[in-house]
């Protein structure tokens, strides 16, 4: 399955530097799931936690002033560590890192989160380091995107004829697998769709690269689409305003809570 998910981490990185300043100001679903997933961990919770894909620091800020947890944040886009460093006055430790290989120590930690990253990854990588740095019954809570993601770009773009362009998501028999195959315990996973309304075509893409999250892929269509695809792709958004005259994009976020095996 992961051979499927060949992904460039350069250009992963790169997307995200460019983004940090943005991110934020666009980030409200992505703030959502972060509550999700903070709420999980009991405010007396000790130890250390390690955020795989901290971004611009908002949810260890959120964690900082509700827990006593060691923090450690970790991104590959250097851009995005240098904005939490400043959001955060190095109150927290943080590292640009490469997921599969973030130079922790072994069984170090006792809780891994990850907000809105994981499907930036190789996952198969990525819970193998998890796995390696978490100790026995340590527990790791992941939201991610599920295939429904951008279900609206992805039809746009089989209606014009164009390549599919956004960026490919496992669904949760396939997360279920990836995470039993890292020996891990999946204690809860669930599903939920939620549309983000857009005014205009333009304030949708807009706030697509202001997140990055454009497709990283190797073989990814490459360029640019070309004024009259463009114009044929509005024109089918344009086709599916709702009844408030929005435009809606759907995001299928997957939460996973799970715990390391024995």
């Amino acid at each position: 399955m992961t051979s499927d998910f060949n992904l460039e981490k350069e250009q992963i990185a790169r997307q995200f530097s460019r983004a940090a300043a943005t991110y934020d100001q666009v980030a409200a679903l992505q703030r959502k799931m972060a509550e999700n997933l903070i709420n999980r961990i009991p405010t007396s919770a000790t130890g250390a936690l390690v955020d795989f894909g901290c971004g611009t620091g908002h949810a260890l800020g959120l964690l900082l002033d509700r827990t006593e947890l060691k923090l450690i944040g970790v991104d590959i886009a250097p851009g995005m560590i240098e904005f939490a460093g400043r959001n955060l006055a190095n109150r927290v430790r943080l590292l640009k890192s490469d997921f599969e290989n973030t130079g922790l120590e072994d069984a170090s930690v006792d809780f891994v989160f990850s907000n809105a990253a994981l499907q930036w990854t190789v996952l198969e990588s990525t819970l193998a380091e998890i796995n390696r740095i978490l100790r026995p019954l340590g527990k790791l809570l992941v939201s991610t995107f599920g295939p429904a993601t951008m279900v609206e770009l992805k039809n746009g773009s089989e209606a014009i004829g164009d390549r599919p362009r956004v960026h490919p998501f496992m669904n949760l028999e396939q997360i279920r697998n990836e995470f039993e195959l890292a020996r891990f315990t999946v204690d809860s996973i669930e599903s939920q769709s939620v549309v983000v309304e857009y005014d205009s075509v333009e304030e949708l893409f807009r706030a697509i690269k202001q997140l990055g999250g454009t497709n990283a892929l190797a073989n990814r269509e490459t360029g640019l689409m070309g004024k009259g695809r463009f114009r044929k792709l509005r024109e089918y958004l344009e086709g599916t305003r709702n009844r408030s005259g929005k435009i809606g994009l759907t995001f299928e976020t997957i939460f996973v809570e799970a715990t390391r095996m024995m």
